[in-house]
């Protein structure tokens, strides 16, 4: 027996039931006490969604004042650079990520931060990039835009290069960081396991960028 959980004219899931009893059938009042379970089923969910929204909303709101907050108290250009990928943990998760310089038509890798588990090799490996924004995919892709990227699965994207210290990226996202129509950044957040980032990843992070 199979019922849809709607909430707001628009399905939001299913509910299945069963019987290991062959020559048993669902009877009329059980039917109709198992849809109207469904109902409220759809709406409880529905309900927990907006509730989870709304608390991340405020979460990024809090996020993004404290960033305000603690960026203003220092000019030091590294301790900016630190203090923003500190920062960005709270708004979008990542297991290493990198803040990449633009200087004319490349991107310098000047800050790292999570590459240290990975080993020392894989940190000055990353620390070490530069790289040429119209040859490489998706830093061209973003400096066109000037909107993030999400890629679910980099061992499917083209163009993707595994390096040594990229080998243990399978899902990545970045944003351009646009000052007067200059564009002057990019966060790099990388994740070990593919398909992690959505598009509601890219939003929170175009509104940290």
């Amino acid at each position: 027996l199979m019922f849809p959980l709607r909430a707001g004219g628009r399905v939001v899931g299913l509910a299945e039931l069963f019987t290991h009893d062959a020559q048993r059938a669902f009877t009329a009042a059980e039917i109709q006490l198992a849809r109207a379970l469904a109902d409220q089923a759809g709406v409880a969910i529905e309900n927990a969604r907006l509730f989870q929204a709304a608390r991340e909303q405020r979460e990024l709101a809090e996020a993004l004042r404290q960033v305000g907050t603690t960026l203003s108290a220092t000019l030091d250009y590294n301790t900016v650079l630190d203090r923003l990928l500190e920062h960005i943990a709270r708004v979008v998760p990542y297991d290493s990520a990198s803040m990449m310089m633009v200087e004319g038509r490349r991107a310098r890798v000047a800050r790292v931060r999570g590459y240290e588990r990975f080993g020392p090799r894989v940190i000055r490996a990353a620390s070490a990039i530069s790289y040429n924004i119209a040859a490489t995919a998706n830093l061209r892709r973003m400096s066109e835009t000037a909107r993030p990227l999400v890629i679910p699965d980099t061992r499917a994207y083209p163009g993707w290069e595994i390096t040594e210290a990229s080998a243990h990226i399978r899902s990545w996202i970045g944003a351009p960081v646009v000052v007067q129509g200059e564009l002057i950044a990019f966060f790099s957040l990388d994740k070990i396991e593919a398909n992690f980032y959505r598009p509601e990843h890219a939003e929170r992070l175009a509104a940290f960028a």
